[in-house]
C-alpha cells in the first residue's frame, strides 16, 4: 500500500482519469528500506510490473516463527514474461 500510496503522491492521481499517470509513475519505481519498507528495497519492473524485494523463508511452530533464510532482492529477479505495448 504505501508502495501505491508514492505512486499517487508522485504522479498527482485524483481519479480514474489519473490512472495513465499513476501507471508511468509506479513504472521502474525503486524504495529503499525505511519505516514504510521495513522488508528491504523495492524495484517495480516497467517491462511487466513485476516487483522484487527481499524474501524470507521461515517456519511456524508453537506460534513462534523461525527464519530460515533471507533471499536477497537481487537473486529475485528474473527476466520478464511478457511486456506491455
Amino acid at each position: 500500500m504505501n508502495f501505491l500510496k508514492i505512486g499517487m503522491q508522485k504522479s498527482g492521481f485524483q481519479g480514474r482519469q489519473d490512472t495513465p499517470k499513476l501507471i508511468a509513475a509506479l513504472e521502474g519505481l525503486e524504495v529503499k528500506e525505511g519505516d514504510d519498507f521495513p522488508q528491504g528495497d523495492k524495484t517495480l519492473r516497467k517491462e511487466d510490473h513485476q516487483a522484487f524485494l527481499r524474501e524470507f523463508v521461515f517456519t511456524i511452530a508453537n506460534g513462534k516463527h523461525k527464519i530460515l533464510e533471507v533471499v536477497p532482492k537481487e537473486k529475485t529477479i528474473f527476466p520478464p514474461g511478457c511486456t506491455f505495448a
